[in-house]
């Protein structure tokens, strides 16, 4: 009797086994069937609302899909299932989704009596992620600047026009430490180079390396440490050594950024700097060897498509050699507006120099210095990574100083290429 009931109960689970087989195999044989139908590229399968890869806000939503197709449409298949089979050229599909933390992807197959075509359509919950880049990143610039007054001299006949080229570069490195903190290693590499040997002395050579620690988000904001030194030189007669040894720095400093409101941010920042003056005087009054400590501070915002800069600072000056000590106090202000690759922008600076001794060099006058600069610069954007700008600058300097008046004017044109 037993052997009877297990018979009968093993010939029920294979008929049920067998009946799933039958009725299985249509369906997966035919879904195997369209992958293997030739490509009809005149189905054309879009959607109105969503891109193939889209990212929303919300959790529910509707994927709007259009079909267009010469022949008739004989079958829709979705995510592997038959959908629809409409008989018509044309077919509108409203899908609805919803995003439970994982994305909603959508397989649309078409099919007509010439072939099928497909599409995938993936929905994600949230902000479309930045691409990752290269923590390396190197900029280049070159520039040609002319001016008509070199040795920043008082009389017109005086007055020494020159031309010159310059090439910066500018290679970074960026360590990401966790998703808040960045450590960024950076350096500024400039050479210039005069047309004519009489102005050597005048060529700069300057070389930079530092280390930036940033945290991006804190209750204070995005606060930035750094510790950088600069190597100072001067005539570039061999462009790689430079022949004359000027200055060499030292820098710790500190910033913290804040933004106030879309569009709009403030900053504060603090630089205390060593300064080793290489040429030694022959009056050790004028050394120039200092400890130099600054006070930034700036406002960056939009009004009506118009981005305005605000930047102030102020300079206390102790120097070894104590008729160069003095303090300063700057102010600029740029205002510039971007019109489709064009960006033209206005800037005003303006610092103010005080000494801090009378200097018997100087008709034992307390030396005062005002310098009032304007540029105006117009900047191209040809692509992504290729920039191209003109300015003209003309800096005005007053003094209590007679032969510390003048005026100058320069013209650069620079093109900007970051790797």
């Amino acid at each position: 009797m037993n052997r009877m009931v297990d018979e009968i109960g093993r010939g029920k689970k294979s008929l049920i086994f067998f009946l799933f087989i039958y009725l299985s195999t249509p369906f997966f044989s035919f879904a195997a069937e369209n992958e293997e139908l030739p490509l009809d590229p005149s189905i054309l399968i879009y959607s109105s609302t969503h891109g193939p890869v889209s990212y929303v806000k919300e959790f529910e939503g509707v994927l709007t899909v259009n079909i267009t197709a010469f022949e008739q449409i004989t079958q829709i298949w979705l995510n592997g299932e038959l959908h629809r089979s409409p008989q018509t050229s044309r077919v509108a599909l409203d899908l609805p989704f919803n995003l439970s933390g994982t994305p909603f992807v959508f397989k649309i197959q078409a099919i007509t009596s010439n072939g099928i075509n497909q599409k995938i359509f993936t929905i994600h919950h949230g902000t479309k992620p930045k691409p990752k880049s290269s923590p390396f990143q190197l900029i280049g610039i070159f520039g040609v600047t002319s001016t008509d007054n070199l040795n920043n001299e008082t009389l017109s006949s005086d007055k020494d026009s020159a031309l010159k080229a310059a090439l910066t570069l500018v290679p970074s490195y960026r360590i990401s430490y966790n998703t808040n903190t960045d450590i960024l290693i950076k350096g500024i590499w400039l050479r210039d180079k005069y047309t004519k040997d009489e102005f050597a002395g005048k060529e700069i050579a300057f070389s930079r390396l530092s280390s930036q620690w940033i945290m991006k988000k804190t209750q204070l904001g995005e606060i930035t440490a750094e510790l950088g030194g600069s190597d100072i030189r001067t005539d570039n007669s061999n462009i790689l050594v430079s022949e004359e040894h000027s200055k060499t720095e030292i820098y710790l400093s500190g910033k913290i950024k804040q933004k106030l409101r879309p569009k709009m941010n403030w900053n504060i920042g603090l630089r205390l700097k060593s300064k080793d003056s290489i040429p030694e005087p022959l009056n050790a009054n004028y050394d120039a060897d200092a400890i130099e400590l600054k006070l930034n501070a700036g406002l960056k915002g939009e009004i009506v498509d118009i981005k305005v800069a605000l930047k102030s600072g102020y300079t206390i000056n102790e120097a070894k050699g104590k008729y160069l000590d003095y303090s300063s106090l700057n102010f600029s202000i740029k205002e510039s507006i971007t019109i489709g690759d064009w960006t033209p922008s206005l800037k005003h600076y303006r610092k103010d120099r005080n000494m801090a001794n009378p200097d018997p060099d100087k008709d034992n006058l307390t030396p005062y210095y005002s310098t009032h600069t304007v540029v105006l610069k117009l900047k191209y954007n040809l692509g992504s990574n290729l920039i191209f700008s003109l300015d003209a600058k003309e800096k005005k300097q007053s003094s209590n100083i007679e032969d510390y008046n003048y005026t100058q004017n320069t013209m650069t044109f620079a093109a900007t290429y970051i790797f």
